[in-house]
């Protein structure tokens, strides 16, 4: 990973409003979680979405443009 790269940790229980290679905005939503929107702290494209199945989490890795 690249040092100006950004890994986000989503809780998993809902879907993702994005994928890799989509540019998103700080204050962006990408994900909803019990029933409350979850914003992006950051701009820039993500690069990968994975799941850790031993949090449940997706980590994204957000690239800056």
């Amino acid at each position: 990973m690249n040092r100006s790269e950004t890994t986000l940790r989503i809780d998993a229980t809902y879907d993702l409003k994005i994928r890799p290679g989509d540019k998103i905005h700080k204050g962006q939503y990408i994900s909803t979680n019990q029933g409350e929107d979850v914003t992006s702290p950051v701009s820039g494209t993500v690069k990968s979405v994975r799941f850790d199945p031993d949090n449940h989490e997706f980590l994204l890795v957000v690239s800056p443009t």
